[in-house]
């Protein structure tokens, strides 16, 4: 991708408040498709999303994944700890990241 992992761009540049939110909006609504695709990403951080030419954000490596029987509740499933809730609670960590300029320690096991 042209601009590299989104940690290194937000570490390397000091993105508008603007471009952040736009990578928020695009974030949020690319994280339910994944989970709409019946997976549990697992390690959702800012080393996995990749900035392209235009500075949008693309998730990548999904080698932590789960994927659960097709008729499992995804609202409910819950795999070695691991849901869509952590999935969420790590995204929040990921814009806290973005926002603040420090990482966050998110546990999924609290």
């Amino acid at each position: 991708m042209g601009n590299g992992e989104l940690r290194s761009y937000s570490t390397q540049n000091q993105p508008s408040k603007s471009l952040q939110l736009s990578w928020f909006r695009s974030m949020a609504p690319s994280l339910a498709q994944v989970h709409d695709r019946r997976v549990i990403f697992t390690d959702i951080a800012t080393r996995k999303l990749l900035r392209d030419v235009d500075l949008k954000v693309k998730i990548c490596d999904f080698t932590e994944s789960m994927l659960p029987p097709l008729d499992t509740c995804m609202e409910t499933a819950d795999w070695a700890g691991y849901s869509i809730d952590t999935d969420i609670g790590q995204l929040g960590a990921v814009i806290y990241e973005v926002v603040v300029g420090e990482k966050s320690e998110f546990d999924n096991h609290i």
